[in-house]
Formats: C-alpha cells, structure tokens, sequence
C-alpha cells in the first residue's frame, strides 16, 4: 500500500475521532475526578511524591481500592502541570490518547497483511463504538485508554522486529510492556498472548523470557507495595462457582453491547448469578465455548489472526473477569483493551466477505448517533448518575453520588433517599459503596438539621466499621461540644 493512501486513512480516521468526540472537551470533572484531581489525591506535587507513585499504592484511602499504577498518577500530574485544574485539558489528553490507540491499531492490521479497506472500517468503527465512549470522555478511564496504548506500541514494536530483525524494536516492545503494566493490571494479559504469538511464528523461545522476567518483577513489587496480588477491599463476591458463571455472562454482555449498545451506563449494578440453569448463564456458556474452541480450531488450523484476536479478547479478559477480585465486577471502561481483538478478528473477517463491510459501512451512522448521545451524559454528575439509576436502580454507586450532590445543594430529604439506599446491602448484585462515608455524610445533615441523636447514631455506626477514620472522630467530637452545656 502507498504512503500517501495510509495518509490519507489516517487523516480520515483522525478526522472522524475528533469529530464525534469533540463535545468532550466541554464536559466537566465528574465522579471519581474531584477526588483524584480536584482534591490532588492522583496528582504529584513535588519529587518526593514522584518517587512515592513507584512504591506506594495509587489510593491508599480505606474503601478506594489499592491499586498500583504510577504512570495513570504521572499522567494526570502531567496534564495538571499544564492545563492546571482546567478540565478540557484532561479531555483532551485522553481524546489524543485515542487517536494515538487508533493509528498504532490501523498500523497493525496493516503489518498483518489485512487488507485496506478492511483496515479502514476497522479502525473507524472501533473509533465511534458507543461501549468505548465511557474510556475516552471519562476520565477515571485514563488507566484503560493509556494501559491500551503501550499494549498496542508494544506489539506494533515486536511486530517490526519480525521484520526487520532489529534490536531496538524488540527492546521497545519489552518497555512498552513494563510501561503498560505501570498503568493498569490488565496489561499482564499480553503474556500469554506474546508467548502464543512466538508460539505461532516458531521465533526463538528465548523472545518470551524477559517479559516473564518482566511480569514477574512487576508481581513481585506489587505484592511487596499492595500486601496482595487483588484489592485489600475484603469484597463478598460469593462463592468461585457464582463468580466464575456470572464472569460467563459478563464476557458475553461485553460481547453483545460491542454491538448492540443499549442501557448503557457508568455505574452499573451487575446481576450475580447462582445457577448453571439460568437462561442468560446457559447462552453465556454456550458462547464462551464457542469462542474457545474457535480460537482452538484457528490455532490448530494456522491461521494465526483470527487466533491472534480471538486470543487477545481472551487474554485481556481474564485481568478483568474478577476471578481475582476488584472493587468493580463490571464497567464498560474496563472492555477497552479486550475489544481491540474484536476489532482485528472483523478486519479480517471484513477482509474475506465483502458483505460484512456493506453491514459495518451501514452501522456506522447508527452507532455515531448513539455515541454522540450517550457522551451527554458526561458533561456533569447528575447527568451521568441519573442515566445510571434509568439502567440500574440498584447501583449503590449512583445512589451514593446522587446523595452527595443533593447534600451540596441543600436537598436534605433527596440526599437522605439516596444514602438510605445505598446502605442496603443487595445480595443479588455485584455492587460495592464504601458505607463509612456514607455513615459520615448521614451524620453530618442530620447535624445540620439539627437532629443530634440521629447524627449521633449516624457517626458511631461509621467509626464500627472504619475505627479510625479521621473525618468521623472529628465529628463525632464536634458533635459533643455542640451538646455540651456551655
């Protein structure tokens, strides 16, 4: 193919990318970004910290998680130092982060032979896909849209050593794996699809070794730092057997809302199944299987980029499937990664049937549409958590935003409503709140209202379950000096 053709793509697919997300770069912070970003807890301040983003956890605050990912911290701290607390800077990184995503994938699936119009459509479709709009115009799911990208630079990296048998590129795939796994968890799942590849290709075995050195220096660290390989959260998901059937139904809903982008929503309530005969479980299975034995037949078969894509949705599914327990056990986000290899496996079914491109060129505007009104949702919180609550009226998490933002507005009844709520601990749903907060915050509007013994309550049930936390000792003290006679 001529330089000027994959120019001329490319322009296009850059085009087309700023296009239908260029509203983003209206949207405020929301959610998880007034604490991350606003109140500093993921932004650097000085060397000290730069130092500290390498060997403590990302949040160390009970009930946020312990994650460890220094570079997603630089990266905001970076986007801080240059736009300040100006959000349509942070958009906008992450809008360029996914044109960067874009062009590295258009220049895989060139190396890999595809043909070009396959590639196109490929890319393009992979640009507006309304499942993908939570990565790019949210900005908690930089993690997941930068991890992407040294996974993608990482390949495309082993992919040129393949060609021209040189040293660098091979180096900087080794780095761009290590950086990728400084970003978020999931990029580990480009272990077993390396060593697949080099499988494939009959290269050298001694190709795979560094990167096994690589992850396993990483787990090494991060076990040293977290305490553990999962969250410290201790999360009653249920048994392995509910766990393992309800990640069945949620591969094959990340599969169907890929392309059938419906309910869509930041936050939500992710139903936990118990029985093998449920309806859903009993499709979810039969498509599990089905995926594993079509990648098992390409394999044994040789033809190594169906395999390829079949076995990154697989590889880079398993991070995420919650086998090892996360604060989250569904999120449209965390699909990012996985669905690049949906978006290969099409390219090169595209490649073969013209009559899918007529399909893919027909869905095209359709899911455009979706995706330009679904990214008004994320122009502030109220937006984005009452479309949650319209999906899933049990998403403790919507309630709990909704709880605070009508507590800042003064709207004590809503807000008690809504922290009520997500109190309720739901056995059927995978969905987790960090009920000390929200204790806390109970507390506190019925301190302002006036109601002490309400509070009262209110700040010792909180203080069971997080014996130490700052915020509540200290209200539970200035409590006691507004009922003390003076």
């Amino acid at each position: 193919m001529s330089n000027s053709k994959n120019l001329i793509d490319l322009l296009l697919i850059i085009a087309i990318t700023f296009g239908i997300y260029m509203g983003t770069l209206n949207s405020g912070f929301v959610w998880l970004d007034h604490s991350q970003i606003e109140r500093g807890e993921c932004i650097i301040k000085n060397v000290t910290e730069l130092k500290n983003a390498f060997i403590r956890p990302l949040l160390v605050t009970q009930g946020k998680g312990n994650y460890y990912r220094p570079l997603f911290k630089i990266s905001y701290t970076i986007d801080y130092f240059i736009y300040g607390l100006n959000p349509r800077g942070f958009h906008f990184t992450n809008l360029i982060l996914q044109v960067l995503n874009l062009i590295l994938l258009y220049s895989i699936l060139n190396l890999l032979g595809i043909e070009r119009i396959a590639v196109l459509l490929s890319c393009v479709l992979y640009a507006i896909l309304p499942l993908n709009v939570s990565s790019v115009a949210c900005l908690v799911a930089r993690a997941d849209i930068l991890s992407a990208f040294f996974i993608l630079l990482s390949f495309f990296s082993f992919l040129k050593f393949e060609i021209g048998n040189k040293k660098r590129w091979y180096l900087f795939s080794l780095l761009g794996y290590l950086l990728a796994l400084l970003t978020k968890e999931i990029a580990i799942g480009f272990l077993p699809l390396m060593w697949l590849w080099i499988y494939w290709k009959q290269k050298s075995k001694k190709y795979i070794f560094p990167y096994v050195g690589i992850t396993v220096l990483y787990l090494l660290g991060r076990c040293l730092i977290l305490g553990r390989i999962g969250t410290r959260i201790p999360l009653l998901w249920g048994s392995p057997y509910s766990t393992l059937l309800s990640s069945c139904v949620g591969f094959f809903s990340y599969l169907l809302k890929s392309f059938l982008p419906y309910n869509l929503s930041i936050s939500d309530a992710f139903p936990r199944y118990n029985s093998i005969f449920h309806p859903l479980v009993l499709v979810s299975l039969v498509v599990v299987c089905l995926f594993i034995l079509a990648f098992l037949k390409f394999m044994s078969s040789k033809k190594i980029i169906p395999a390829l894509a079949l076995g990154w949705v697989l590889s880079f599914y398993i991070p995420i499937s919650n086998l090892i327990p996360a604060l989250h056990f569904w999120a449209e986000r965390f699909f990012y990664v996985p669905e690049i290899g949906v978006i290969i496996f099409l390219a090169y079914v595209m490649d073969k049937k013209s009559w899918v491109r007529k399909i893919v060129i027909l869905a095209l505007p359709v899911f455009s549409i979706i995706n330009l009104n679904y990214q008004r949702c994320f122009k502030n919180d109220f937006l984005l958590f009452q479309q949650a609550l319209k999906v899933s009226k049990f998403s403790r998490e919507a309630h709990t935003m909704l709880g605070y933002l009508y507590m800042e507005e003064g709207d004590y009844p809503q807000a008690v409503y809504h922290y009520t709520f997500a109190l309720q601990d739901i056995p059927y749903y995978y969905t987790y709140v960090f009920k000390p907060e929200i204790l806390n915050n109970l507390g506190v509007i019925y301190m302002r209202l006036g109601i002490y013994d309400k509070a009262r309550f209110y700040f010792q049930q909180g203080l069971k379950l997080s014996p130490h936390n700052k915020e509540l000792r200290f209200n539970l003290e200035f409590l006691k000096n507004i009922e003390r006679p003076k």
